[in-house]
């Protein structure tokens, strides 16, 4: 029978989730904390456990090491640089994870970040809570020109947000998307161009050693000194 150690607080804090993984495995255990797990600790709580499920937690080769029952790891939302891949393939332990099964609120959520920082609520919300009082000028998001850096799931999935602002949207993505492309207006550009062009630039793009350091200072220097830059990139 086998055992399972859910480590993610974010899953543990959910009853629902919790009941139905229950429901299969009624032996599993919870990482009930309101921290992540790390290092000895991590692997303590894993140890006995041939699965566990994953948040954001650091397993590295040497969790791996100390834990050798450990044959599967399911990790939740979009990001595997917690995770040494190449440690997991050596050592025979599989990986689970659903590409894209949080697009849309990875996506909601950067509208809402665009949207504030465009008319620089967050600003404004913190000097008015310390007292003071000054009018920012803020701009709308419609019919501005939106840079989309990395079109999968989640950036796709931006598009369709976008769609009532009736902005000009620029993509860049190493693997092209021509027919998502066509039939919502999109343009595809350098990185370079992009960055010189928009008003607002969003990344969502795995982290790995072609995306690290992407947005460096000579790209930062291309942008528009008003320009928005949102970083979802995991």
């Amino acid at each position: 029978m086998s055992r399972i150690a859910v480590c993610a607080p974010h899953f543990t804090r959910v009853p629902q989730l919790r009941d139905e993984l229950l429901a299969v495995y009624p032996d599993a255990d919870f990482n009930d904390g309101l921290r992540d797990l790390a290092g000895d600790e991590l692997i303590a709580f894993l140890r006995g456990h041939d699965r566990a499920v994953a948040g954001t937690e650091l397993f590295t080769d040497a969790v791996f090491a100390a834990v050798p029952e450990l044959r599967l790891v399911a990790k939740i939302g979009v990001g595997l640089d917690s995770l040494d891949l190449d440690a997991m393939i050596r050592r025979g332990v599989l990986l689970g994870w659903t590409p894209g099964v949080n697009k849309r609120s990875v996506a909601e959520l950067t509208l809402a970040y665009i949207l504030l920082a465009l008319r620089k609520a967050e600003v404004v919300n913190h000097e008015m809570r310390a007292g003071t009082w000054r009018r920012q000028i803020g701009h709308t998001l419609t019919g501005k020109t939106v840079g989309i850096v990395g079109c999968g799931h989640i950036g796709q999935e931006v598009v369709e947000l976008l769609a009532p602002f009736r902005c000009r949207l620029l993509v860049n993505d190493p693997r092209a998307y021509p027919e998502f492309y066509a039939a919502h207006g999109m343009t595809a550009v350098g990185l370079d161009d992009l960055l010189a062009e928009a008003d607002v630039v969003t990344l969502h793009l795995p982290l790995n050693a072609t995306s690290r350091n992407l947005i460096g200072p000579r790209q930062l220097g291309l942008m528009k000194p008003a320009a928005v830059l949102v970083n979802l990139a995991r």
